[in-house]
């Protein structure tokens, strides 16, 4: 095949979930060689590219307002001569970008195929009036669950096709090996955390909050309860673990979701335990040296397990969010659940913080890893023909 003869793949990602699924696949694409690409990504997943050396372009280089529109994105593809368009849908409350490209490659016949990276947000491709307006020409779930989810939705079925979940897949991989107590003191040392040191990784996120009968975007740790926000609850959790524990002390390193700029809301300069916030150290870091990653309904907690972490979802009252329990049903391994500050301190002193390493025979996929299934580069190569 001539080069100049490749057909053109534009591929974009908005969020860093769905952008590590997407990256790997053109980690694998380009390998390929089968295909022209043109890489173009929100900021908020460049973490995922960035990481792997990919060459991509900011969405904001091109001269068009953000969040892109739908007419803004068929400009953007018919300039880039695109055959197809390669994403993943994400959260479209704050952002409509990626949601306008998928529309405007319907409406101008460019195929497309989006990664669905998670057990959760099954209406994030309507727009309030039509359904699915914002849904690609396939969609490439985790597993037969997301399938039938999907389909209750309203989704026709031949447009879902089942491809697992490539970054789970890796984190597992990447897992297999015990961590060594040099490997993890290495990572804490650059922190000036002790390797005696109970380390506690809080992985916030942006959630829907309802304020008032309004949904706001806000992140998880700065959510306001009856009892506090929830930063200051953990903290104070961890303070009454510190006066239990004779020879070591706990630190909290609160984990940035790539959305959040700036650690806003956060309120622990009267806590004796120490906080180390930095968004830059990268997700398998924390795993290698954290003794227990927390969080409420993030991705994160479902690789961590995967990586053999102690991981707890904090399930405080007051968070008024509708959540489904399935990313705890069906991340693999076991995720513990702590509803209010006592049970976060009963599960973390009763396992001392020690690191339940799972080795990988003894764990289970979240999706059935017996049952043969194409990958996501094989589905992306059947449906766009070369």
């Amino acid at each position: 095949m001539n080069r100049n003869d490749r057909k053109k793949i534009v591929v974009y990602a908005q969020e860093i979930g769905g952008g590590n699924i997407v990256a790997l696949v053109v980690q694998d694409l380009l390998a390929l060689n089968l295909y022209k690409l043109e890489v173009v990504i929100h900021r908020h997943a460049e973490e995922s590219f960035k990481g792997m050396k990919i060459p991509y372009r900011f969405l904001n280089d091109f001269g068009y307002d953000l969040p892109l529109s739908e007419i803004d994105a068929m400009d953007m593809l018919k300039s880039f001569n695109a055959d197809y368009l390669f994403g993943a849908i994400g959260n479209v409350t704050l952002d409509k970008s990626n949601g306008n490209l998928f529309a405007a490659a319907r409406k101008m016949n460019i195929k497309s195929l989006a990664a669905f990276d998670c057990w959760q947000g099954w209406d994030r491709f309507h727009d309030g009036k039509i359904r699915f307006v914002y849904a690609p020409d396939i969609l490439v779930v985790i597993d037969e669950y997301s399938k039938k989810r999907m389909t209750n939705e309203g989704l026709d079925q031949n447009r879902i096709a089942v491809g697992g979940h490539p970054v789970l897949d890796k984190t597992r991989e990447s897992f297999a090996e015990d961590i060594t107590e040099t490997e993890k003191s290495t990572l804490r040392e650059r922190y000036g955390i002790g390797g005696q040191d109970c380390l506690v990784v809080l992985a916030s996120q942006m959630i829907n909050y309802k304020v008032e009968q309004k949904t706001r975007r806000i992140p998880f740790y700065a959510i306001e309860t009856p009892e506090g926000k929830i930063i200051d609850r953990v903290l104070r959790a961890l303070e009454d673990i510190n006066k239990k524990l004779d020879d070591k002390s706990a630190v909290l390193i609160l984990r940035l979701h790539a959305k959040e700029d700036t650690a806003k809301g956060l309120s622990c300069t009267k806590s004796t335990v120490r906080v180390v916030v930095d968004k830059s150290i990268s997700r398998f870091d924390l795993y290698r040296m954290a003794d227990c990653i927390i969080g409420y309904d993030t991705m994160m907690l479902a690789e961590a397990v995967n990586a053999g972490c102690m991981v707890i979802s904090l399930q405080f009252h007051g968070i008024n969010h509708t959540f489904e329990r399935n990313l705890v049903e069906l991340a693999g391994g076991e995720i513990f659940t702590a509803e209010n500050e006592n049970d976060l301190i009963r599960i973390l002193l009763d396992n001392q913080f020690y690191r339940k390493q799972q080795k990988k025979a003894d764990m289970f996929s979240p999706y059935d890893t017996t049952k043969k299934k194409p990958s996501y580069t094989d589905i992306l190569c059947r449906e766009f023909p070369v």
